[in-house]
């Protein structure tokens, strides 16, 4: 059996890997012949809020995870893989699976009961129960009704809905949401990220299998007051649907419904995902939507306190912060325990990211990610 290697840092694929980013050749620290962190580099020395600026507090948080910790030599095991290759290729060490008692709403739940009690707030409380996911429960109903009955709500009337973005949901449901806070729609909302992405994989794709993993968590969102700080201080998201099948799961829709299915057909209905062309057109449009966000928020790159990028593996990762020219100090990480969480990546880092103190009360952090479509979209929020 080989010996495990040490987890490096690796932007460049190894033969027959295909999982590793070969970096374009394109620079793209330079948009418009300007280095990206000169796109927004008009920053006020006191508070002033953007045109764009929407007063928002994330007001607390929790997380559920399932009870079993799944690690890379596991996955090395169960896949006969040399010891050591999917630390090696993901920077995943350990994930979390769900139990077969384990359902997308009752992780939901329970990360929403955290963040309530965090929050000071009762069920009463809430005018809005969203659940920003990439996958959902059933087909019908939406998946935040379920999260609503596991809450035991029933009777209180409370609206419920879905925003798929698969996994920019959350940030795209706290822009939508923000609105909403604003115009006095809604008072608080309880936000919810749940998936069970461990049922969905395709063990014969190591490439993607060993990447993910599952997880909830939840945010209690409220407007600022009058004079608050805290809040959306710009925004920006695209779509290239050039990309559109470069990460999908076809079956299960009115594409290939249920009656469609057969053993042979089976990849169909699981997860697939084109890496090394996805991460590389990713890494080409990522820097243009983070220099429109910056310049709307009115800041800079320089001036966030942290970023918290999606999760989706460790060579991305390195290549999203090596792109950017972002420092080790500012970029938070939070793959390793957790593998990628599709919607519930984001939310998840970020939570972990104020537990741990990486995050105070009005520093600006900046939200960024790619997503199924393809998908690309940065927020600055001032926290």
């Amino acid at each position: 059996m080989a010996q495990p290697q040490p987890l490096r840092h690796l932007l460049i694929n190894p033969p027959n890997i295909k999982v590793h980013i070969v970096s374009p050749t394109f620079d793209t620290n330079v948009i418009n012949g300007n280095p990206i962190d000169e796109c927004a580099s008009t920053e006020p020395n006191e508070f002033e809020r953007p045109k764009a600026f929407r007063p928002l507090r994330l007001v607390a948080s929790g997380e559920a995870l399932p009870q079993e910790r799944v690690s890379a030599e596991a996955l090395d095991a169960k896949l006969k893989l040399p010891l050591g290759w999917t630390a090696e290729h993901t920077g995943v060490l350990e994930r979390r699976y769900a139990s077969s008692t384990d359902t997308a709403a009752s992780l939901g739940a329970k990360a929403a009961q955290v963040a309530l009690a965090q929050a000071q707030y009762r069920l009463a409380d809430i005018d809005a129960v969203v659940c920003a996911s990439g996958g959902m429960q059933q087909s019908i109903p939406c998946t935040a009704a379920l999260i609503l009955e596991a809450l035991k709500g029933q009777g209180t009337g409370i609206p419920c809905f879905d925003i798929n973005a698969t996994c920019l949901s959350f940030v795209v449901a706290l822009d939508t949401l923000a609105n909403a806070i604003v115009l006095g729609r809604y008072r608080r909302v309880l936000l919810v990220s749940t998936e069970i992405t461990s049922r969905h994989l395709n063990w014969q794709d190591p490439e993607s299998c060993c990447l993910f993993g599952d997880g909830a968590v939840a945010f209690v969102l409220e407007p600022g007051d009058a004079t608050a700080t805290q809040g959306i201080l710009g925004s920006s998201f695209r779509t290239y649907c050039e990309g559109a099948h470069w990460a999908e799961i076809q079956g299960g829709g009115s594409l290939l419904p249920p009656e469609t299915y057969s053993p042979d057909r089976d990849a169909a209905y699981r997860f697939a995902m084109q890496g090394n062309v996805l991460f590389k057109q990713a890494s080409k449009w990522l820097p243009s939507v983070v220099a429109d966000c910056l310049n709307e928020a009115q800041c800079s790159l320089e001036s966030m306190a942290l970023v918290v990028p999606h999760q989706a593996s460790l060579p991305a990762l390195r290549l999203t912060q090596k792109r950017l020219r972002i420092s080790e100090a500012q970029f938070f990480y939070d793959i390793a325990h957790y593998g990628n969480v599709v919607a519930t990546s984001i939310p998840l880092a970020l939570h972990h990211a104020i537990e741990q103190g990486r995050l105070q009360r009005g520093q600006k952090v900046l939200l960024l990610g790619t997503s199924a479509g393809l998908s690309i979209g940065a927020l600055c929020l001032n926290y």
